[in-house]
């Protein structure tokens, strides 16, 4: 893509790194068969955050040949849906049909992926990747934070260095 990082912004991806890494020193009150679950949900999460990479990275290289930002998010929305009805044949999540419940948290759910998509692609059509996708990566800070205060999480230290370590990386890859 042609982009280059200054001396700040790859302290700010050393800073991203440390912050993730924070999390998985957080060892808590877990017991050994959670553990294994997590460490194996903590892979899968991995994998999402290259794919979200990857999702990224080409969204940058389609606006440099000239895309544009709304037909990328519509197109986007195709393979949504088509994945979302894919992934509910799949996991049977018709068993039980489609209650008024489902519906709003699904919809709500979509209007918040909508967003996701609107703002990545504006993002990326103004600015470098290597700055943006980073930061949409750290989206774990607000998340952990509303967590903590909707679902009582519980703050253990190497979270809140976590926290600090993000909020760094984001100043620094914002220079």
């Amino acid at each position: 893509l042609g982009e280059s990082l200054t001396l700040p912004q790859y302290a700010g991806v050393t800073l991203a790194v440390a912050a993730v890494g924070s999390f998985l020193l957080d060892k808590g009150s877990v017991r050994e068969e959670d553990r294994k679950k997590a460490l194996l949900g903590t892979l899968l999460v991995i994998g999402a955050s290259l794919i979200r990479a990857g999702m990224g990275l080409s969204y940058k290289y389609g606006f440099n040949q000239g895309a544009d930002p709304g037909g990328v998010a519509l197109i986007n929305s195709f393979f949504w849906i088509g994945g979302g009805l894919i992934y509910a044949l799949v996991t049977g999540g018709f068993k039980e049909g489609v209650s008024k419940r489902l519906s709003l948290l699904s919809s709500v759910s979509g209007l918040l992926v909508a967003g996701i998509v609107f703002f990545m692609a504006q993002s990326l059509a103004l600015a470098k990747a290597s700055i943006v996708l980073p930061i949409a990566q750290m989206s774990f800070l607000g998340t952990l934070t509303l967590s903590a205060i909707f679902l009582k999480e519980r703050l253990t230290f190497p979270k809140i260095l976590g926290i600090l370590c993000g909020i760094a990386a984001i100043l620094l890859l914002s220079l």
